[in-house]
């Protein structure tokens, strides 16, 4: 999914948020909405300049390991 929520109401995106958690399958998804991140999110693929860095965990243990943690809209930018 590209950008899933970013021509969608609040109220949608907790619809879909919630109806994406109870999904069991895999999901691959890219989007800025840091909301919607944290509540999906177990692994993320940062993609910088054509190099890909895996990180085995959720958006939190992401903005640790990139010394961005408490700052996250710094992390959409950086790296």
């Amino acid at each position: 999914m590209d950008e899933p929520t970013t021509h969608l109401d609040i109220t949608t995106v907790e619809s879909l948020t919630l109806a994406l958690e109870r999904y069991e399958g895999s999901l691959v998804f890219i989007s800025h909405d840091v909301h919607f991140i944290r509540h999906l999110a177990t692994k993320l693929l940062h993609i910088n300049a054509g190099q890909v860095k895996s990180y085995p965990g959720n958006y939190d243990y992401f903005l640790e390991k990139i010394g961005a943690a408490g700052d996250a809209r710094a992390a959409l930018t950086s790296v």
